[in-house]
């Protein structure tokens, strides 16, 4: 099922929620219609089990480069905010992975949303920016995603100039997963959906939600929760297995 508008394209395929943000007039930058419609997908993902992954892409030569207000309409504003604020939540609040498909250039809040993802897969002529500081701003919103896995002088660099750099560039800094031809991008997306899809959805549930739970905590307390968890793992591993035909037992 396909749901096509001036924002976002929306498909449920084969228990994946594809989403591509379809404003390349404007670069892809998402307007509050475009955060509202985001926010609803999520809120979907959230509330269908049977949905198992996540796939964001853009259109065009753009994944997703920021976001488009009219700062002097106070009404616009205030819908902006709050349509981005409730997508921020929906995205965080979804159990399943989340891939971002870098189809082409990622700036601004395109890298807040890469830095949310569970993994990205970018073509290799993407470009990566937080050019911020060449609008007056600085990204201080982008450090909360991303102060805890790039590396220090990269990152302030990159935030200190707002220069583009390139998607192999990313991939050193632990932005991607990979970086691919562009005619091989979605070829290697879907090699990620299916190996996705071919796990056990419950164990990959219970570790995706325990590894963000971990992250928030200190090395003592991640270690008690570990065990925690370790139980939930012991028991969907043991349904998992009574589905498992072993060899020996089918002859």
């Amino acid at each position: 099922m396909k749901t096509q508008n001036t924002a976002v394209v929306r498909e449920l395929r084969n228990h994946v929620m594809y989403l591509r943000i379809n404003r390349p007039e404007d670069n892809n930058r998402v307007n509050w219609e475009g955060s509202e419609i985001l926010a609803k997908a999520y809120e979907d993902v959230i509330n269908d089990p049977s949905i198992r992954a996540v796939v964001i892409t853009g259109t065009g030569d753009y994944f997703h480069t920021g976001g488009r207000v009219n700062a002097d309409d106070p009404a616009e504003k205030e819908r902006y905010s709050k349509a981005l604020k409730l997508r921020n939540e929906r995205l965080a609040q979804i159990t399943v992975p989340v891939i971002a498909a870098v189809n082409g250039d990622c700036f601004a809040g395109g890298m807040s949303l890469l830095a949310q993802s569970d993994l990205a897969i970018a073509c290799d002529t993407a470009r990566f920016a937080y050019p911020e500081i060449k609008r007056g701003s600085f990204p201080v919103m982008a450090m909360v995603s991303t102060i805890d896995y790039i590396p220090k002088k990269k990152a302030l660099a990159a935030f200190y100039t707002g220069e583009p750099f390139s998607a192999e560039e990313a991939l050193q800094m632990g932005l991607l997963n990979c970086v691919v031809p562009k005619e091989k991008l979605w070829e290697t997306v879907e090699s990620y959906v299916e190996m996705i899809l071919d796990k056990p959805q419950e164990l990959i549930s219970i570790g995706r939600n325990a590894y963000y739970n971990m992250s928030r905590l200190p090395m003592k307390e991640r270690r008690e929760y570990g065990m925690t968890v370790l139980q939930d793992i012991l028991v969907a591993q043991a349904k998992y297995e009574k589905l498992v035909v072993k060899p020996e037992a089918a002859r």
